[in-house]
């Protein structure tokens, strides 16, 4: 999911986001939450410059149906949702969607389905698509050609009662790093503000593992590269194998204030925003290969300065 449009074009501190402790129950039995989404396909067919997913750089990959429908049969004992969001990579180019869409609909886990696409794709739709998704959500990126208008999109949304919601996105966010974020509060900093994992609560299901972050569903292979982690460190999720103490398991894992491991690699919403732009092969090699060490130096280094004048201000008052 893309992060909704900001003004700011620089890193700046800001207020703690809400805390992920106020949970919501259906009577004592399960967890309500405003959204779940499943990546469908990591790789996307367009090369966003700071894609928050780290798309371009992945390598063709769609979701399993059966472990996909494993993990909903069991988190379903669990949780509800008001919406099920289809997002990527760009999932139209999921071969199966119409199944994927059909075990969302079966497991009775959400109210409402929605697609999350950049629109590129939808003149080659199934027909039948259009009957079984309730919300169309439109990423429109500057220089991206469409090959139906964004009238005809509209009118294929009214015909088929779908919500039509498109969302110009002008900038992007820095935020998958190349290096580490050595500096430990500058992680818990990120994570407390992290208004993806605290605000929008961009809850995701991917390869058995419930995550409290889209980002961190997608990240292992660059935390390993990186030496964060290794092969075989525990995920970044709840372990969906098993109905065992789940519901426990959920509400400890969302009610911790602990940074993910992925916050290691990981700037939120606290990084800087640039325009958005399409890159050819050589700037997407520039940008896997591109040294964010300045960029995390001068991120502690303002959260230190920040800090010390708070305390001054305090020691003044």
């Amino acid at each position: 999911m893309r992060e909704p449009r900001l003004q700011n074009n620089h890193p700046r501190r800001r207020k703690s986001a809400p805390s992920a402790a106020l949970l919501s129950w259906v009577g004592r039995n399960k967890l309500e939450v405003k959204s779940l989404e499943v990546p469908v396909t990591q790789h996307c067919n367009l090369r966003c410059a700071a894609c928050d997913h780290g798309s371009p750089l992945l390598g063709k990959s769609f979701l399993d149906l059966d472990q996909f429908a494993h993990d909903l049969t069991v988190l379903k004992w669990a949780m509800r949702t008001d919406e099920f969001r289809l997002v990527g990579g760009e999932p139209l180019q999921h071969p199966q969607l119409l199944s994927v869409i059909e075990v969302i609909r079966r497991s009775a886990i959400a109210k409402q389905i929605v697609l999350v696409t950049n629109g590129t794709l939808l003149h080659k739709a199934d027909q039948a698509l259009w009957r079984v998704i309730d919300r169309l959500w439109l990423s429109i990126y500057p220089g991206v050609s469409l090959s139906l208008s964004l009238q005809e999109i509209e009118d294929l949304c009214h015909e088929y009662n779908v919500r039509f919601d498109p969302r110009t996105t002008n900038n992007f966010r820095t935020v998958l790093m190349n290096n580490p974020i050595d500096d430990i509060d500058l992680v818990r900093s990120n994570y407390r503000e992290c208004k993806t994992a605290h605000v929008w609560k961009c809850y995701t299901v991917l390869n058995g593992y419930f995550f409290k972050c889209s980002k961190s569903s997608v990240m292992r292979e660059r935390l390993v590269r990186l030496g964060i982690l290794h092969e075989n460190s525990p995920v970044d999720g709840v372990d969906l194998r098993s109905r065992w103490r789940l519901k426990s398991r959920l509400e400890a894992y969302l009610e911790s204030q602990e940074p993910l491991a992925s916050c290691r690699a990981c700037l939120g919403t606290s990084g800087p925003l640039i325009p958005h732009r399409q890159l050819n092969a050589r700037a997407l090699r520039a940008e896997s290969e591109e040294n964010h060490t300045p960029l995390i130096k001068h991120l502690s280094e303002q959260l230190r300065e920040e800090r010390r004048l708070l305390e001054t201000a305090h020691r003044t008052v």
